[in-house]
């Protein structure tokens, strides 16, 4: 087993190796082997990392305040960047490497146009502008996209196809619509594309926002759940 853990403070080609190494053949219940990397007051672990030999990375990340636009601050180079953006470069650059030649990262939001948390206004500076500086082209989708189509007030749900997700060398979802955005064939999608290598970062908060993101993490035997006390 490798024993080198992710740090933040450097970019990603001199730092992120990943501790846990299994055997399986996808990444489905082998969860009890994450590595924990960083615990909150409380002993809840909120960074881990599994190294699956089968291909594919899954990352959960349960706070996305962190990321507004309005945080991302004035950021030319990797050294400037504060902290929870030198995290999603590194991240983004670790989960891309399988496919990079792909050169693009696709950021979908489930929430539509207008809504508070949309990847169209909220999220639409500070994470692309993370994608870029990582070496990456952004492409911004929200589930109301004329490609998707998707509605929350009509529960018209997205679909996604497998030789879309397959165009991405990373996918980034926001899940802060509050409702289950994708049909049932795209969450198999997403177990294929993580299962073929692909990498797909998951962004939430507490328990409301959590349903897109739940819909693929259940496929991967975990969810999110709990509401968080921001006082």
């Amino acid at each position: 087993m490798l024993s080198e853990k992710i740090k933040l403070n450097k970019p990603f080609e001199e730092d992120v190796t990943y501790r846990v190494n299994t055997q399986d053949i996808t990444t489905t219940s082998i969860l009890s082997e994450t590595e924990n990397l960083v615990y909150d007051e409380y002993g809840n672990p909120f960074i881990s990392v599994v190294d699956n030999a089968g291909g594919g990375k899954l990352i959960f990340d349960g706070g996305f305040p962190k990321y507004y636009n309005g945080n991302w601050g004035s950021a030319t180079t990797f050294d400037e960047l504060n902290p929870q953006f030198k995290f999603m470069h590194n991240i983004i650059q670790w989960m891309s490497k399988t496919h990079q030649s792909r050169n693009k990262v696709l950021l979908y939001g489930d929430a539509i146009e207008g809504h508070n948390y949309s990847v169209t206004s909220t999220f639409n500076v500070s994470i692309p502008k993370a994608i870029t500086m990582a070496g990456y082209t952004p492409e911004i989708k929200s589930a109301a996209h004329s490609d998707y189509n998707g509605s929350k007030k009509h529960n018209r749900k997205v679909d996604i196809s497998l030789e879309e997700l397959n165009e991405y060398a990373s996918i980034i979802i926001m899940s802060s619509g509050g409702w289950e955005s994708f049909t049932t064939e795209t969450t198999n999608n997403f177990t294929t594309y993580v299962n073929n290598g692909g990498g797909v970062f998951i962004i939430t908060d507490h328990d409301y926002f959590q349903k897109t993101g739940n819909q693929i993490l259940r496929k991967f035997g975990s969810e999110f759940y709990g509401v968080i006390n921001r006082n």
